[in-house]
């Protein structure tokens, strides 16, 4: 096999694995995968000749299901009673069987059952199996199965098939790993390569930032990856190269044979037809054209084996110099370069890794400038900020996200995660809480006046802007000066001007969800700082039922022009027309509810009075009463119903007036 010498790790869960070494003449690389590997290997092989040579066949190992395979074997092995099954499944088939006494040799006819008689007591019948033969010289002949030593069979092709069916079954028992061949055709002594892809563990990252006690606002980082081999074989002075980056990649099934169904035909019973004479060609001597430049066997592995060492291995500049005993505590072993969105750290010592073991490389170790501060961001920790540093990717090299651990010269600080940073690009990474720096906060708001007015159907929206202030108040007890950053949770829109304490200029940053504002803390000191947020607070006027006072009010506040309060004035005395018919209306209908009660009472009187000479006086009396009451009812029911028609005309003329309405001159 091959050794493997030069693996690139991907982080997106492939590995890049390249075999080289030396043959002569023509030989057979044999390789074996796991099965779940085989699809990306087949999607992804590469073989490349130095030499004179060339490749010939790849083979490997089916995936044909194993059902699908036994189920063309004309033996299969029985699941119980496995010997006599066995047998019987053999019937025709010539054999020599073997016995403590003798060789028989017959064709299998069967297993059969035949009585004994036990040498017992009471001498009771049983039966034992035996093996019934034919043979031409000597008739039947009977086996007794237990006496069977072995079997030899004389026809090659059912030693064939009884071979393939043990394989079968020992394959589909150990599960075991896929052979591949590939045949390689030359002369002499000359290198080979052999490169694939398959699913591996990604390469992980751990950093430490070291705070140097210097005023540069320079740290010390270095990065450090983990490495897993999870092969079935040691590497041994391997080439390795880390890549970052998520280039495509997907699952493809290529290894498992595919069957379709097809349609049956029914044979047609039909008489024999002679075959057909088919016309020659009219025009003669058109030969197909032939390619002659395509080799897919050596060309293009070839070329695409360059492409890949064109990518991965072009060197770039080393990291700088750092301070002589921490480089010689950890020497960085890698050369970085950046391509595109990839970027590769490549490691120039061979790497030795044992199969099951991991590594840990050091890959990176640079001054990189990093700004101790502390940041406070009340969804995190409402009581304390954090201990942090503002880090800005200085360093020619994309740094790979991964966990942090922060000394302040050999003293822990604390822990943190560093996400994928760019050249160029700054974040702010805490790593712990800062408890000598305690913080409240306390909200108010503040309305100013009313600044428009604009119409909308049959309303009108005034706005006016409403102040919403969050103080934070930081007490420090700390002996020394800090520079704070402040996340704070916007909601609302940011003051154009400054008129209520917030200093824009300490505005730094703005994300999608936070402003972040850069504020000194002295030492041993209390700080207050407000942040302002603007908010459009609206009212909505029913024009229709607009009073006096609104418009003197819109007026005032200088919401409309005067044009625009001579048709609301028309409206509003439109809408007290109206008002006074409805209450018109109101006392109406209550003076019409009296009277009908007035008349009920009087109905269930006069139902109660008897036949005497006063009950009918009284009698007469509430009947004229009641007519009497009876004219008012029609009188009032009448003056109801002009006064709804009224009402109803007034509301039109308002509807009209304000349809016609121009607002401020719009």
């Amino acid at each position: 096999m091959l050794p493997i010498t030069r693996v690139v790790i991907y982080k997106h869960g492939l590995a890049f694995y390249q075999r080289e070494g030396l043959i002569s003449g023509s030989s057979v690389i044999e390789l074996s995968f796991k099965a779940e590997q085989m699809n990306d290997v087949l999607k992804s092989l590469t073989t490349l000749d130095y030499g004179e040579g060339h490749f010939s066949a790849l083979s490997y190992d089916s995936e044909e299901p194993a059902e699908k395979r036994l189920a063309d074997l004309s033996i299969q092995l029985p699941k119980g009673a496995a010997i006599t099954q066995f047998l019987d499944q053999l019937k025709g088939v010539h054999v020599a069987v073997n016995t403590p006494t003798m060789t028989i040799e017959g064709a299998i006819i069967g297993v059969e059952e035949l009585a004994f008689y036990a040498k017992s007591a009471e001498n009771s019948r049983s039966t034992l199996p035996h093996l019934a033969l034919l043979n031409p010289d000597t008739g039947m002949n009977y086996v007794l199965l237990q006496n069977i030593q072995n079997i030899q069979f004389t026809d090659e092709n059912i030693q064939q098939e009884l071979s393939t069916l043990m394989d079968i079954h020992a394959g589909i028992a150990r599960n075991e790993k896929k052979r591949l061949s590939i045949q390689a055709i030359g002369e002499g002594e000359r290198k080979i390569s052999v490169s694939y892809v398959v699913e591996a563990p990604v390469w992980k990252t751990s950093y430490r930032m070291i705070m140097l006690d210097d005023d540069t606002n320079q740290h010390l980082l270095q990065g450090w990856s983990i490495v897993d081999n999870t092969c079935d074989e040691d590497w041994q002075n391997v080439k390795l190269t880390l890549v970052s980056g998520l280039p495509i990649s997907f699952r493809h099934n290529l290894y498992s044979p595919r069957f379709l169904a097809r349609p049956e035909i029914k044979v047609d019973q039909t008489a024999a037809v002679a075959p057909p004479v088919l016309e020659s060609p009219v025009a003669a001597g058109i030969d197909l054209p032939v390619n002659d430049d395509i080799d897919f066997l050596e060309e293009a592995p070839g070329l695409r084996m360059a492409k890949m060492d064109a990518l991965l291995a072009s060197p770039t500049p080393r990291a700088q110099r750092f301070a002589s005993s921490v480089k010689k505590s950890n020497p960085i072993q890698t050369r970085t370069e950046e391509k595109g969105d990839l970027f590769s750290y490549e490691v120039n010592t061979p790497v030795s890794i044992k199969r099951g073991q991991s590594a840990l490389v050091p890959i990176l170790q640079t001054r990189i400038d990093s700004e101790k501060i502390v940041y406070y961001n009340e969804s995190i920790r409402r009581e304390n900020p954090m201990s942090s540093f503002r880090i800005k990717n200085s360093t020619p090299l994309t740094l790979e996200g991964g966990p942090i651990t922060v000394y302040q010269g050999d003293n822990y600080l604390g822990e943190a995660m560093l996400d994928t940073l760019r050249k160029q690009e700054e974040k702010i990474v805490p790593y712990s809480v800062d408890l000598a720096i305690t913080v409240s906060t306390k909200g108010s708001t503040r309305d100013q006046d009313y600044t428009k007015a604009t119409k909308s159907g049959h309303y009108i929206h005034k706005y006016r802007k409403r102040e919403t202030i969050t103080e934070y108040l930081f007490d420090s007890k700390s002996e020394q000066a800090a520079t704070l950053y402040l996340d704070h949770a916007f909601k609302f829109e940011m003051p154009e001007q400054n008129n209520t304490g917030t200093a824009r200029e300490e505005l730094v940053e703005v994300t999608e969800n936070y402003w972040r504002y850069r504020i000194p803390l002295p030492a041993k000191s209390q700080t207050s700082y407000q942040v302002v947020e603007l908010q459009y607070v609206s009212e909505a006027i029913t024009i229709p039922n607009i009073s006096t006072y609104e418009i003197t009010s819109l007026t005032a506040n200088n919401l409309i022009n005067p044009a625009t309060a001579q048709q609301l004035e028309h409206i509003a005395k439109l809408c007290q027309q109206r008002s006074k018919l409805e209450k018109e209306l109101e006392s109406n209908s209550k003076r019409y509810a009296e009277i009908s009660d007035g008349q009920d009472r009087l109905r269930n009187n006069i139902h109660a009075l008897g036949t005497s000479v006063e009950e009918s006086k009284l009698r007469a009396r509430y009947i004229a009463k009641l007519e009497a009451e009876e004219d008012a009812l029609e009188h009032t029911l009448a003056v109801l119903e002009s006064l709804k028609k009224d009402i109803s005309s007034m509301a039109l003329k308002i509807e009209e007036a304000t349809d016609a309405m121009v607002f401020n001159d719009d």
